[in-house]
């Protein structure tokens, strides 16, 4: 009888720790979803802010190649 008791409580034992772990993994996995939509949401809210710096580097870079030529163009 008391072998029987033994084994049901490692039985039960191992249940709760099955469902605990899972749970643990369900929330883990949970909280990483959730910081990647956090962290989408800011670069996607940074990006374009980036790309308009990139954009206005370029154009200036642009210009200036376009006023550098015209200055060798002058001279030669």
């Amino acid at each position: 009888m008391g072998t029987l008791k033994v084994g049901h409580s490692i039985i039960v034992a191992a249940a709760l720790n099955s469902v605990i772990s899972d749970s643990v993994l369900f929330v883990s996995d949970r909280m990483v979803h959730i910081l990647q939509n956090i962290l989408n949401k800011q670069v996607a809210g940074l990006l374009p802010s980036v790309l308009g710096v990139l954009s206005n580097l370029s154009e200036h870079a642009c210009n200036g190649w376009l006023i550098f030529y015209g200055f060798l163009r002058l001279i030669v």
